[in-house]
């Protein structure tokens, strides 16, 4: 199971085509990126099926994993509800160093439709996956334990120290 758009996910499913036996794919309203996931894992031969964001987490029962890139709480969520194990798979560009949290990117509001009055309207992309949500991390450069993660985090950190004098 997997949601959305991310060309590292897609060189994650490539890899192992041929041991996935099916993959679900939820729409990702509002722009419905999960069609281009659905229609990429199908081109590599991945019997792939393509559901509501409404019925994602449920579907989450009949999966074996939720392969994930940032930003999927309900997701993680839903597994570990139904006892699932949760990969994410991200390049190591995307580890932050410590203390420093990635911005919310909150898109135009008009992509959920038109306004309505008295209502206000949030459309954020991605949201933050507490790591006890997640089973294993795989980069580039492999498999990342959670606290490889975070010592990588630790040393991003110490960089930035080192280089804030040099920038300012």
């Amino acid at each position: 199971m997997t949601l959305s758009y991310s060309f590292t996910t897609l060189v994650a499913l490539k890899a192992v085509a041929e041991g996935i036996s099916r993959l679900t794919v939820a729409e990702s309203r509002p722009g419905c990126e999960g069609r281009r996931t659905a229609c990429t894992a199908a081109s590599f031969g991945i019997r792939t099926e393509l559901v509501t964001d409404t019925v994602a987490c449920g579907a989450m029962r009949d999966a074996d994993v939720a392969l994930n890139k940032t930003g999927t709480l309900a997701l993680c969520a839903a597994a570990k509800a139904f006892g699932k194990k949760t990969l994410a798979v991200a390049t190591t560009s995307k580890i932050l160093p410590e203390g420093h949290l990635p911005a919310i990117e909150e898109m135009p509001a008009r992509e959920l439709g038109a306004g309505i009055e008295g209502v206000a309207v949030r459309n954020p992309y991605f949201e933050q996956t507490p790591g006890r949500l997640i089973d294993r991390i795989v980069t580039e450069s492999g498999e990342l334990s959670l606290q490889g993660l975070w010592q990588m985090a630790l040393r991003l950190s110490q960089l930035l120290r080192e280089l804030m004098p040099a920038l300012s």
